[in-house]
């Protein structure tokens, strides 16, 4: 583990409980024609409005590879423990998964400036912590 970061899966946890705490409210569906991943999600899941960048598409802010917890695939896909959270997440609500790569200064920014609705792995401390 690196100096400074919480572990991957504890972080990736902690943005997306705050995503849910902090930009989504329960509700109807958030349209009357889903996505086909939206469609396709099981009737058991909870039907939840999220305030998405691009309806339908859980975009993913990210910088580059950081192996085990987040490695991007040939295809440009989030793959490592990360994106298997992100994956599984996405497919309980009928997302899709977008990456919005940047860089690592600039990833809060995508969140702020509505590019992106969560970010790969973060170092903590207080101000950053205070700002999502």
């Amino acid at each position: 583990m690196r100096r400074g970061r919480l572990p991957g899966a504890l972080t990736v946890l902690f943005i997306l409980a705050s995503l849910v705490a902090s930009g989504c409210s329960i509700g109807a569906p958030p349209t009357p024609t889903p996505t086909p991943m939206a469609a396709a999600a099981s009737a058991a899941n909870p039907t939840v409005d999220f305030k998405l960048v691009n309806p339908g598409v859980l975009t993913v802010a990210t910088y580059g590879n950081g192996p085990p917890d987040m490695i991007i695939g040939p295809s440009g896909e989030l793959t490592g423990l990360e994106g298997e959270l992100f994956s599984i997440f996405a497919k309980r609500y009928g997302l899709e998964v977008k990456l919005f790569e940047t860089t690592f200064a600039s990833m809060i920014l995508a969140i702020k400036e509505n590019k992106a609705d969560v970010v790969t792995y973060i170092f903590y401390y207080k101000l950053r912590a205070e700002q999502f």
